[in-house]
């Protein structure tokens, strides 16, 4: 949306300016119009890292507490594949410090 381009770039501007290395997850991919965030994240090269699709089996899970990611279920995939990323930056962080 239009606010959350802005919050983006307002978010952006500041680890820009602090140097911190910035992804970006696009959550409800797919439901709009999200080249404004392609060019946000170009402007300050940021990468985005996973897509989050819209899907009633997310909102379900959120609502019944289970985290879709413990499920078999397609849409649990992007919350994996992110996960499996965060851990490989973390991992290459801790190992770049020794």
């Amino acid at each position: 949306t239009p606010f959350g381009a802005s919050d983006l770039e307002r978010i952006l501007r500041i680890t820009d300016h602090l140097s911190i290395k910035t992804w970006i997850v696009i959550n409800r991919s797919g439901t709009g119009d999200e080249s404004e965030v392609e060019k946000l994240a170009d402007m300050f090269n940021a990468k985005v890292i996973e897509r989050i699709p819209y899907s009633t089996q997310i909102v379900e899970s959120y609502f019944s507490g289970v985290p879709i990611s413990l499920s078999d279920s397609p849409d649990a995939l992007p919350f994996k594949r992110l996960c499996k990323r965060i851990l490989e930056e973390m991992n290459a962080d801790n190992n770049s410090k020794r």
